[in-house]
């Protein structure tokens, strides 16, 4: 994946993930240590990917890598998108 980028290769995104998946979900480990430390990190690997599927969040995550700091929240009124749908 390609930080400098903002189009991703949606097929390759999605095979990634389900073989991370595949190969990290905590019911392949036999102790409970292991389960946990694989729950977490499948617990990143989903927010990652949801991430990434998103254009707008895709867009401020490279942002923030950019700059450094993190993007304000924007809030839009329904009213507002509304009008703008008129248009």
């Amino acid at each position: 994946l390609d930080e400098n980028k903002f189009d991703i290769d949606w097929k390759e995104l999605e095979k990634a993930y389900y073989a991370l998946q595949k190969k990290l979900h905590p019911d392949k480990f036999q102790d409970s240590e292991s389960q946990t430390f694989s729950t977490t990190i499948s617990s990143h690997i989903n927010h990652a990917y949801q991430v990434l599927k998103s254009d707008i969040s895709w867009a401020k995550y490279l942002i923030e890598i950019k700059t450094g700091r993190p993007t304000p929240e924007i809030k839009i009124s329904k009213e507002f998108l509304e009008q703008i749908l008129e248009v």
